[in-house]
């Protein structure tokens, strides 16, 4: 395991009279062999870049429904495929300002509910995007039903080894799910759970097959409960066979060293220009594609370092005497909240959070009034939608240098 010793200068601060000459210039892996395997030389210690975080279980599963829906399905699959978007359609909070701003798509969605066909680019456009507002409901029944979903895929494309997979899932799923009789909803639904478990269900799968899985079953699955893990006790005494070294040297990825020395933006805050919130939401972007752990709550929250003042070091520039937190905070005071004669003081009392939530977060867009903590203030009640935005585009043209 590369743990805390391959820590940084930075993370050791607190003790740096640990550190020969104040100064970490290398670190010691002890790596302990298994036969022939070293983690050391399987991974040749190079930066390793993890996939970019994936759209969440209810925005992959609308997505799915979408791609279906594209497809040359006959008149009863249509029909279940409809019926699955209007479902999640139905379940969207329509009080979420950010759902009403997308109403007209809705309607006109829903009026023509029997022809879902002609409405692929607003689904995409316009209701997708909502999908992430929808409640969550329980885990594993929203597991179960994304899984059971891509059977409508592997269906029309006869992928029996995908279906086969899903199979070995479910019938998992509800091995564990059946043996708790003692629950009256368990019981009362035996016979449906033992349906599945049998091989006829799989034969010839349909549609109308995959739609009882996830409208019948799935809300079972909330019953799961994982099985406790076997621990396996080895007598056999450890033993060291060689002691080997290995040195390498540590170098700069060169996509990052190129991005610090050529981003426009970045350049602009070199040069006391300033930055926008946006322009930092748009570095923010950019060096999570890099690597997902540059995001602003990652740094803020572990680098304990104010994404601003990272930055600032990342060019080698002072961040002594710099609080950029204070400096949005004046701005915000300045040009937002001015004279407070503007505002009662329920509405002062909102903008004092949303001057905080914006310090701490460096951007905020229309749709954070539509989360936490925001959303329990309930802002559109305070504001019209039109003074929000014109909030938000205040809080877009403020500066950091």
């Amino acid at each position: 395991m590369l743990g805390r010793g391959t820590r940084n200068t930075e993370a050791c601060k607190r003790h740096l009279e640990w550190l020969p000459n104040n100064e970490k210039e290398n670190f010691k892996i002890l790596d302990f062999k298994f036969g022939s395997h070293s983690n050391v030389k399987y991974h040749h210690l190079e930066h390793t870049r993890e996939e970019k975080i994936a759209d969440d279980v209810n925005t992959r599963m609308f997505s799915n429904l979408i791609f279906l829906l594209e497809k040359d399905l006959d008149e009863r699959q249509t029909k279940i495929v409809s019926d699955f978007i209007l479902k999640k359609i139905e379940a969207l909070n329509k009080d979420s300002f950010i759902v009403r701003e997308r109403r007209d798509a809705i309607d006109k969605i829903e009026a023509n509910k029997f022809s879902l066909k002609k409405f692929i680019k607003e689904l995409k456009d316009d209701i997708k995007p909502l999908m992430k507002f929808e409640q969550g409901g329980n885990v594993r029944a929203s597991s179960f039903t994304s899984q059971s979903m891509k059977l409508f895929g592997f269906i029309l494309e006869n992928k029996l080894d995908n279906i086969e997979g899903v199979k070995y899932y479910v019938q998992e799923m509800i091995s564990n799910v059946i043996r708790k009789e003692n629950l009256t909803e368990v019981k009362a639904n035996r016979d449906k759970l033992l349906k599945i478990m049998r091989d006829e269900f799989w034969n010839e799968l349909s549609f109308e097959d995959v739609e009882f899985l996830i409208k019948e079953i799935a809300p079972l699955m909330k019953y799961f409960e994982p099985m406790p893990r076997k621990m396996l006790q080895i007598d056999a005494p450890d033993m060291t066979l060689r002691v080997e070294r290995i040195e390498k040297e540590m170098k700069e990825d060169e996509k990052f060293k190129e991005f610090r020395e050529k981003n426009p933006i970045l350049k602009r805050l070199k040069s006391g220009e300033g930055i926008t919130s946006e322009e930092i939401f748009e570095l923010e972007r950019q060096l999570s594609n890099l690597n997902p752990v540059y995001t602003i709550e990652n740094i803020q929250k572990y680098q304990k370092i104010d994404f601003v003042l990272f930055l600032r070091k990342m060019l080698d520039l002072s961040v002594r005497e710099y609080d950029p937190k204070e400096i949005i905070e004046q701005e915000f005071d300045r040009f937002i909240i001015g004279r407070s004669g503007k505002y009662n003081s329920t509405q002062l009392e909102f903008l004092h959070l949303l001057k905080k939530v914006f310090a701490e977060r460096k951007y905020i867009h229309l749709e954070d009034f539509a989360k936490s903590p925001l959303a329990e203030e309930r802002p559109t009640e305070l504001f019209r939608i039109d003074e929000l935005k014109e909030i938000v585009q205040k809080c877009r043209n403020i500066r950091v240098k």
